[in-house]
């Protein structure tokens, strides 16, 4: 005899589900807490709070410096952050994001310097990266066309999904009577979901083109390769014209 499924409170659930959303860890007597907000390379924003006076030091304790230079950014970190900071009244100390709660205060101070920690992140990623995507973009556009001919390649073309939101692509190749989508994907998170999101809404319309990712590196894409295969295929940018061919067969 099938057991009766168990009752779920719906409140107890979402307040779980809530509570799983962050952690805190104490070290050293600071406490560390993680939101779910996230950098452009997908990990979370993690800010740090230490008693101070009467109050509590909140901080992004250097991560988003850290997040920026790895990029190479690091150099115009605190020219790009400082707008930020003073919009929630805080200030940049040692490459880090930094300011003064009270008790009454400290939520709001927590999740505005998380906050702010991902919007320095994202537009410094976002600024540097549109210069390197138009070249890169405008490489791959010149292997299509030394692949499939001039005629037959669509640069920076539009493609519209089932949600009928208006898609942008680096390519679209008109192939054997059929359309093929390439589009570029860099080895970060921000990159690979927007993609793959895109990818799955051009598909799912009826009659729907070829989708081609194409990367520098499968490998070094890791746990992100499967996102990408789970949407459309998946090629190197190094790899051969005849590797090209079959990707739009």
């Amino acid at each position: 005899m099938a057991s009766k499924a168990q009752s779920v409170d719906m409140h107890e659930a979402v307040a779980i589900a809530a509570r799983n959303l962050m952690s805190i860890n104490i070290w050293a007597g600071a406490a560390y807490v993680s939101f779910p907000i996230f950098y452009p390379s997908g990990t979370s924003c993690v800010v740090k709070v230490e008693p101070n006076g009467s109050g509590f030091l909140v901080s992004d304790y250097g991560a988003t410096y850290r997040e920026v230079d790895h990029l190479g950014l690091g150099s115009g970190f605190t020219k790009s952050a400082k707008k930020f900071a003073e919009e929630i009244g805080a200030s940049i100390q040692d490459q880090a994001i930094v300011t003064y709660a009270t008790l009454d205060t400290l939520a709001m101070a927590m999740a505005s310097v998380a906050q702010a920690s991902a919007d320095v992140a994202a537009k410094m990623a976002s600024r540097a990266g549109t210069s390197a995507e138009q070249q890169i973009q405008a490489e791959l556009v010149g292997r299509l066309v030394q692949v499939f001919g001039e005629a037959a390649v669509k640069p920076d073309d539009h493609l519209i999904g089932q949600s009928d939101k208006e898609w942008t692509v680096d390519a679209v190749v008109i192939s054997g009577g059929r359309q093929i989508a390439f589009d570029f994907v860099r080895n970060n998170a921000q990159s690979v979901y927007k993609v793959a999101a895109k990818f799955h809404d051009i598909r799912a319309v009826d009659q729907p083109p070829l989708v081609v990712a194409v990367v520098e590196d499968k490998e070094a894409l890791g746990v992100y390769h499967s996102l990408l295969t789970q949407a459309g295929r998946v090629i190197e940018v190094s790899q051969s014209d005849d590797t090209f061919i079959r990707a739009a067969a």
